[in-house]
């Protein structure tokens, strides 16, 4: 037996094929969010998967972006590259995306966050 929420989506609410595009594109930007904040592997691969799906899904959404983090480059520990570098080459990267740069990150904050005083 269905419950009411299949009953109520599955009879009366038809979806384009947009929609239901749109749709498994959250999901998965979601799922992608969650695995990059924890603690688990996040790899390079995974870096531009999540980056083409954001992408993917701010031009089939008429340019509005999807919640959660904005696409960014990868960066890890061993490669070598400072922070600051690599919050250069990140701000550069969503410029060129056309993302709007965050006006409470300056480079004080940065700062303030890694000498914990």
């Amino acid at each position: 037996m269905k419950t009411y929420t299949e009953f109520n989506e599955g009879l009366f609410s038809r979806k384009s094929p947009e929609e239901k595009k749109l749709e498994s594109m959250r999901d998965d930007l979601s799922k992608l969010a969650q695995k990059s904040s924890g603690k688990g592997g996040w790899s390079e691969g995974e870096q531009k998967k999540y980056n083409q799906l954001w992408i993917a899904y701010r031009k089939l959404n008429d340019g509005k972006p999807p919640k959660g983090p904005k696409p960014s480059l990868y960066w890890d520990r061993a490669s070598g590259m400072s922070l600051y570098k690599h919050a250069e080459l990140n701000k550069k990267f969503q410029a060129k995306l056309g993302i709007k740069e965050d006006k409470n990150l300056v480079k004080t904050n940065v700062d303030k966050a890694l000498t914990h005083d």
